[in-house]
């Protein structure tokens, strides 16, 4: 039971960026405050994972939404060129067989 220790902690934050990643996707920009609230974690591990996929290049700021009370808010949207990915699916003897291909662009 001790070596699966940690083993959790990864796929939940991969977990986490992915529904960001979909939530950027849905609402093309988004402010971490809305992320947060549509995703329903909280606004620290926001920030991390936001901060992660900018080194990442995966996402992008795209501006300030200005309006509500404080200073304008940063908005962040997918980099384009960020990822690639292709989906796949090839029938084998009418047994469907999928495949998904992503590669990850760096630089």
């Amino acid at each position: 039971m001790g070596s699966c220790r940690g083993s959790n902690s990864a796929r939940v934050r991969q977990f986490n960026e992915r529904a960001i990643l979909m939530q950027l996707r849905r609402q093309r920009t988004a402010s971490k405050r809305e992320l947060a609230d549509a995703t329903n974690l909280t606004p620290q591990a926001v920030v991390g994972i936001v901060e992660d996929l900018l080194r990442r290049k995966l996402v992008r700021k795209e501006g300030r939404r200005v309006g509500g009370i404080g200073p304008p808010s940063l908005t962040y949207g997918i980099n384009p060129a960020g990822a690639y990915s292709i989906s796949t699916k090839a029938e084998n003897g009418g047994n469907p067989q999928k495949c998904l291909l992503e590669r990850q662009r760096h630089g």
